[in-house]
């Protein structure tokens, strides 16, 4: 009941709805009702792409299923991010702050989640995360500011699966 009474706080606070198009595929995705939602399934690869309004450039949530529910999927962040870094060194358009980055969690009602973060010199940053929700694994980035990514946060945590 808890809860549930947090889920109704938070989408009072930040004033987030659910539209048709976040009814769409196996996830519910709830959102501020200025941000865009669009699902796509091409050959079951099933693609979720949020993109909030833009303040300070174009931001994109990105998440999709991984194609096997191995558990050491969820486990690989360390290997993203350890390739990230070696793509950064080799591309000047990629300013990080360092070559250090930081590991975080997130749960929600009924999914955990990992992520690493790179701060950027420009004062954005790059996220990649993992999701797991029974046997499903989901994957995504985000690109934007640090207030952003906090909202972007609270949205996956307010992740669940269609009925």
């Amino acid at each position: 009941m808890k809860a549930l009474l947090a889920l109704i706080v938070l989408f009072v606070f930040l004033g987030l709805s659910t539209s048709a198009d976040s009814k769409t595929g196996p996830l519910q995705v709830d959102t501020p009702s200025d941000w865009t939602v669009q699902y796509n399934d091409d050959r079951g690869t099933q693609l979720y792409s949020l993109t909030m309004p833009q303040t300070e450039g174009i931001v994109i949530l990105t998440f999709f299923r991984a194609n096997s529910p191995d558990p050491q999927d969820f486990d690989s962040l360390k290997f993203t991010a350890e390739e990230f870094l070696k793509e950064a060194k080799k591309k000047p358009s990629i300013k990080l702050v360092s070559d250090t980055y930081t590991k975080g969690k997130f749960a929600g009602e009924t999914f955990t989640g990992k992520f690493v973060l790179f701060k950027l010199a420009n004062g954005r940053i790059d996220t990649m995360f993992t999701f797991v929700h029974g046997d499903e694994i989901w994957r995504g980035e985000f690109s934007g500011s640090p207030k952003q990514w906090d909202d972007a946060v609270i949205i996956l945590k307010l992740l669940r699966k269609n009925d």
